[in-house]
């Protein structure tokens, strides 16, 4: 499951102070907070149910690192898989990418798949072998596409995704480039992937479609969560 994989093989850099005061970025495995607990439980939830999964919020909760780590764990254990983020500008796409990239780059080497692409040329990764003939024998895709403000809503036409993510859905209307991307995550039993969708508090210049979704989950074919308060008592 993807909490055992984030947890044990995705390396992150968290802040800690060194010796002297200074605030410094380390490497080190994630931490298995409440955070990550919760994730882990509503992501099976949506994968038994077929279902999308959508968090807001939380500032410095984690959500890129986990966004990061879910690709990274679908490209390196499932053969033939295309895994797409979607972003709405340049700026968002960058961060993702040096996140998806340092995780696949410290990745144990009993697991872990070569890279064929070294940089992000054709905003795709492919994972693979190359060939003693000098073939490249393809294993799986990480695919960046730019929404553009969601103008841009055929960004995943042509994909077959096991994995979907949009990152940032409250800065760019999104729900048009999401419902002509559905046809990528559904197959014959629904949808194979757990569309990811993902804002951040305060980043809603654009938020209309991100409100829609987040309060009405079950007309979008979202999992709905209702927590109910602990006592004070």
């Amino acid at each position: 499951g993807w909490l055992y994989w984030h947890i044990n093989h995705w390396w992150i850099r968290i802040d800690e102070v060194d010796q002297y005061g200074n605030d410094i970025r380390v490497k080190r495995l994630p931490e298995l907070r409440d955070n990550e607990w919760i994730r882990a439980e509503h992501l099976e939830n949506c994968k038994r149910e077929r279902k999308g999964y959508m968090e807001i919020g939380a500032r410095q909760g984690g959500k890129s690192e986990m966004e990061a780590s879910y690709f990274g764990m679908n490209a390196v254990l499932f053969q033939n898989t295309q895994n797409v983020i979607v972003c709405g500008n340049d700026n968002d796409l960058s961060l993702l990418k040096d996140k998806v990239d340092y995780g696949l780059n410290n990745i144990w080497d009993g697991i872990k798949i070569p890279r064929l692409d070294k940089t992000w040329r054709s905003n795709q990764v492919r994972l693979g072998y190359k060939m003693p003939n000098g073939e490249d024998q393809i294993w799986s895709y990480i695919v960046i596409r730019n929404a553009q403000d969601g103008n841009n809503t055929e960004v995943a036409a042509g994909t077959t995704a096991k994995s979907f993510i949009m990152d940032e859905v409250g800065k760019y209307s999104f729900a048009s480039a999401f419902t002509d991307a559905e046809p990528a995550f559904k197959g014959k039993h629904g949808w194979r992937a757990v569309p990811i969708l993902v804002g951040t508090g305060g980043a809603f210049d654009k938020g209309k479609d991100a409100e829609n979704f987040f309060y009405n989950p079950e007309a979008n074919n979202f999992l709905g969560i209702k927590e109910t308060p602990e006592s004070k008592e």
